[in-house]
């Protein structure tokens, strides 16, 4: 604040103590253009702009010395590496542009929110397909690929209307809730419950195959995405008290050099902290493939031994089908029922009679079938017929 004291160099006799001043004030602050509570934005997007740099350069480094081993997923992690390196860089522009030459330029105001929107959506597009095991317990997510991408383009479209709305709308109300702020809150929501299902079911498949190596990998990943989550919780709670006096002239006096900070800074330190631990933990490395798919999970091993020990060595109770035009061994006994075909040599066996078949009841089970026995014709009609 500035308080300026005008006094005329000389006092005429008529004068009852008050002027009535018309003049054009031009402040210039000794560190440039910008507002004070905006100018700290200067160094902090160029020192993230210089964080980003250093880790994307990094990354394309460890990418190029085992690019024969890159796996799928990692090529989508490059590609937003670079992408946040160019949106802090255009941020730094922004800001710095601003505070040198007083221009507030409209083009890089929407090209800056533009690149948020697109971080924040290729953000959710990549943990979500993380988190569903593409490229490590999946080869291809199929259909539910499109379904991914069309949720993400329409997470930007939503993201890109938000920024146009801060821009624009001088007042909220019922209107700008509905168009500006419903929709970006519904796709987030649906990325939230979708991230957390996904990742939930890619670690209960690595429990259930036995594989440590990957299963590791998402139990480290459920770790990083808790602490984010409480990290989230504990800014909103922090903020949300930070700003219960912000209508009060007293509280602009003594928050007006930290207001940047709670609602800029401390959600791109959190976003910074995440992204920095997840591309560690997916970073191209010398034992790359053993989070890749040519690991064969242990399920498949047993099925395979399995599969092996039926072809070669029948169980006790299975009966093999004999080959086409294969010779049937003189010793070889089936035992197997015959629905509705006649035997080879059907003229020359004929149908046996009641006779014989009580005979041979009672010479194998031991039971005489007469009209005086246990068990009469009668009551076996069902078994002989």
């Amino acid at each position: 604040l500035y308080s300026v004291i005008v006094k005329p160099a000389k006092e005429e006799e008529d004068y009852d103590g008050t002027y009535d001043i018309i003049s054009n004030v031009e402040w210039h602050s000794s560190t440039g253009e910008l507002p004070g509570g905006d100018y700290p934005k200067v160094k902090f997007y160029g020192i993230l702009a210089l964080v980003y740099i250093i880790i994307c350069a990094l990354w394309i480094i460890n990418a190029y010395i085992y690019r024969q081993d890159i796996l799928p997923i990692q090529h989508y992690i490059t590609g937003i590496t670079v992408f946040i390196t160019i949106e802090m860089i255009i941020h730094y522009i922004y800001y710095n542009h601003y505070n040198e030459t007083n221009d507030n330029s409209l083009v890089l105001l929407i090209i800056a929110g533009s690149l948020n929107a697109g971080r924040n959506s290729l953000t959710f597009f990549i943990l979500l397909i993380v988190c569903m095991g593409y490229g490590v317990v999946k080869q291809s997510l199929g259909s539910t690929m499109r379904k991914v991408q069309l949720l993400t383009l329409v997470h930007f479209t939503c993201g890109v209307l938000y920024a146009v709305g801060l821009m624009i709308v001088t007042e909220i109300t019922e209107f700008v809730v509905l168009f500006f702020v419903f929709p970006l809150s519904a796709t987030m929501t649906i990325f939230y419950v979708w991230t957390l299902a996904a990742l939930t079911n890619s670690i209960r498949k690595l429990e259930q195959r036995h594989q440590e190596a990957k299963l590791n990998m998402f139990l480290n990943l459920r770790k990083i995405l808790i602490i984010c989550i409480i990290l989230i919780f504990v800014f909103f709670v922090a903020s949300s008290f930070n700003f219960m006096g912000s209508q009060d002239f007293k509280w602009v006096v003594d928050h007006w050099s930290t207001r940047w900070f709670w609602i800029d800074g401390f959600l791109n330190l959190i976003y910074l902290f995440g992204f920095t631990a997840i591309i560690f933990l997916w970073r191209p490395t010398a034992n790359n493939q053993r989070y890749g798919l040519d690991q064969l999970p242990s399920d498949d091993v047993e099925e395979i031994d399995l599969d092996e020990h039926f072809v070669n060595e029948p169980s006790v109770g299975v009966v093999q089908k004999d080959k086409p035009n294969s010779k049937k061994p003189d010793d070889d006994i089936t035992v197997g029922f015959d629905f509705g075909s006649g035997s080879e040599n059907e003229e020359e066996v004929g149908p046996e009679s009641n006779e014989d078949v009580y005979k041979w009841a009672e010479e194998n089970i031991d039971v005489k079938v007469d009209g005086n026995s246990e068990i009469s014709k009668a009551d076996n009609s069902e078994i002989f017929e």
